[in-house]
């Protein structure tokens, strides 16, 4: 049986939710990137489309990761609702786990009321850790872990899903979906050069500062919606790719890390044309956004040469349409979460004991 696993750091993090999941008649393909919102997931979705295609169930988190973005709100609540329209044609039974973010305003409730109403839309199967976790006043405990919710209680909680999955409902039918497609673009006139460690595979196209890349003329009127760049470099330090993209109508600065990092992009007019381009700064530029996960670079900033590219993510025909749905999904499958409650009071009985 194949299960995909779209996410963030939650779904890689070590003895975390990924540990849960495997299992001996599970193959489990997992698509999580650290530090990446629900663009990402959709980029995976659109480059894996064959994998996916084959595979019986879909198990996404991406919440905590749209609360980290640097991206405006408007912007992550956007590609939140592209993503679930993507999922939901993927067409498969869809498992959506909502975690704790640890903190309370108006941007974490926007994004989670989104993350909601997308999954009662579209009829996904919702587990709402956040949810629990407000009913158990649990934020308070699980302040130590930060954005990484107790990572053996997910484990747990990875375990309880596939042993259930069989109880997991399809999706709603006929739902009628925009008429939006991907593409995914990489330069096929260079040499592509493998990266690799323990967890990622990716072949990366290395553009050097001497050099510019011209988008294919099929590409006009297509929106720029994110960067996946992976750069490998003998450096110790930090250190960043500046590049640049543009044509008549804007100019893009972004900035990229050492790291495998799917990168979204802010500005709406990022459209392109028949001479839309990309190189290399190697100049001090200021980034026209900010990324996730890069602090803002200084004039001291060590800057490459070059960026290894893995693939830009485009969107065509975008209508705008609007999600509107009032009536959320209860909890059903709060039973599959792990007693984390209990875990908290085993803890405090434990710290008193520890001072007596």
């Amino acid at each position: 049986m194949d299960v995909i696993l779209l996410g963030g750091s939650n779904s890689v993090v070590k003895n975390g939710l990924r540990i849960g999941l495997e299992n001996k008649d599970i193959t489990l393909h997992n698509y999580a990137l650290g530090l990446s919102t629900s663009l990402q997931n959709l980029y995976e979705l659109i480059r894996h489309e064959n994998t996916i295609n084959k595979s019986d169930f879909l198990i996404s988190e991406s919440n905590i990761n749209d609360y980290l973005s640097p991206m405006s709100l408007n912007i992550i609540l956007r590609n939140i609702d592209y993503f679930y329209e993507e999922l939901y044609k993927a067409n498969k039974i869809t498992i959506v786990l909502i975690l704790p973010i640890p903190a309370c305003n108006d941007k974490s409730k926007a994004i989670n009321e989104a993350h909601r109403k997308n999954c009662a839309h579209y009829g996904f199967n919702l587990i709402d850790v956040d949810l629990y976790y407000q009913k158990n006043n649990l934020y308070d405990f699980d302040q130590n872990y930060k954005f990484h919710p107790m990572p053996l209680a997910m484990q747990e909680l990875g375990k309880n899903i596939i042993k259930n999955l069989h109880s997991f409902k399809k999706s709603k039918e006929n739902i009628i979906c925009s008429k939006r497609k991907y593409h995914i673009f990489a330069p096929s006139n260079l040499t592509k050069i493998e990266h690799k460690n323990s967890f990622f595979c990716e072949k990366t196209a290395k553009i050097k500062a001497n050099e510019k890349i011209i988008f294919p003329k099929e590409f006009k009127n297509y929106q720029i919606l994110g960067i996946h760049t992976w750069n490998h470099a003998n450096l110790s330090t930090h250190a960043i790719s500046s590049i640049s993209i543009e044509n008549s109508s804007f100019k893009l600065v972004k900035n990229f890390g050492l790291i495998n990092t799917f990168q979204d992009i802010q500005n709406e007019k990022a459209i392109c044309d028949e001479q839309t381009f990309l190189y290399v700064n190697t100049q001090i530029i200021k980034q026209s956004e900010e990324s996730s996960g890069l602090s803002i670079a200084n004039e001291k900033t060590p800057r490459l040469d070059y960026v290894d590219l893995i693939g830009i993510l485009f969107l065509e025909n975008d209508n705008n349409k609007k999600i509107e749905c009032k009536n959320y999904l209860t909890n059903a499958y709060e039973l599959l979460i792990p007693p984390i409650a209990f875990y908290k009071e085993l803890a405090l009985e434990y710290h008193e004991l520890k001072k007596t």
